[in-house]
């Protein structure tokens, strides 16, 4: 009976210690397993942490270009382009806007200028409650004509432009893009005192083409061969003029693409049936690089 209980106990005893080593091995096998695991999370998550850096990266790298970029195109932009905040001082001016204003490159990028050192002090009032009102109106644009502004050695000039609201996150500033057109303003004077000047002349004065169409056709040359100036626009100045004398006029031509120049007289029937002797002058007009584009007929009635 006694070797019978021992053969018992010693046989729960191994079944025990088989038990032991499964689950010993069961448990080394989860360990490894969850190790593994553990590694292969780790491994995901820093692989994941690699690759969003890289597109954080490549971000930032694209940003930087684009913010590059943009600063390139307003450097070189040929309109003035100011940006400020809302109590007018200036954050930045592009070299267009410091030449309009000749304001020295190493001066351009100071933060501290108010914009109401360019805007003449009679302005100056008009100027705060205009930018006040522009910042409450919420357009975004507002475009402007023939406002004056100063240059830094005090000369006023005439401006168009906009005015532009941006809002960048929590940071939000006004962009002034402006153009002088004092210059252009002065042109366009003395162009409409050379058309009155011109129109006022009882001396016919023509402006062709190097084809020899009709461009400009004074009061003069109205009243020289009885036709307007609409019925002249346009149409070929030897067929108006010179109809019965195509020879002459061709040689004319010949000589005056030759030197420049080129003098004439020739009878013409007037308009109110005289006949009169006309001196024709007719030179060539050049274009700032000295090549021709047209031609200017000076027409005087030399009869008498």
């Amino acid at each position: 009976a006694a070797h019978h209980i021992l053969d018992e106990q010693e046989a729960m005893l191994a079944a025990t210690e088989a038990g032991m080593r499964e689950r010993n091995a069961i448990t080394r096998t989860t360990i490894t397993v969850g190790n593994l695991l553990a590694l292969a999370l780790i491994s995901i998550v820093g692989l994941a942490a690699v690759v969003d850096r890289q597109k954080r990266d490549q971000a930032e790298r694209e940003l930087v270009q684009q913010q590059q970029e943009l600063q390139a195109v307003i450097e070189s932009a040929f309109e003035g382009i100011i940006t400020y905040d809302d109590d007018l001082t200036i954050r930045n001016m592009n070299p267009a806007a410091a030449a309009i204003l000749r304001v020295e490159a190493e001066d351009r990028q100071n933060q501290h200028i108010s914009l109401l050192e360019f805007v003449p002090a009679v302005r100056r009032e008009l100027a705060k409650q205009a930018n006040v009102e522009f910042n409450a109106s919420g357009r975004s644009d507002q475009p402007f004509k023939r406002h004056s502004m100063l240059r830094s050695d005090g000369e006023e000039f005439l401006c168009d432009g906009n005015m532009i609201r941006t809002v960048a996150d929590a940071s939000h500033f006004t962009t002034l893009k402006f153009r002088d057109v004092s210059e252009t303003q002065l042109l366009k004077a003395r162009e409409r005192e050379y058309s009155m000047i011109v129109g006022q002349m009882q001396e016919a004065i023509v402006v062709c083409d190097l084809n020899d169409r009709v461009q400009s056709w004074n009061g003069g040359a109205e009243r020289l061969f009885g036709i307007s100036n609409a019925g002249a626009q346009g149409m070929d100045i030897a067929k108006l003029v010179f109809k019965n004398r195509q020879d002459q006029w061709q040689a004319g031509r010949e000589v005056m693409l030759a030197r420049g120049s080129y003098t004439i007289e020739f009878s013409h029937r007037a308009a109110d049936g005289r006949e009169i002797v006309i001196e024709n002058r007719r030179s060539l007009i050049f274009d700032d690089d000295d090549q021709p584009i047209g031609q200017l007929l000076f027409m005087i009635d030399v009869t008498e």
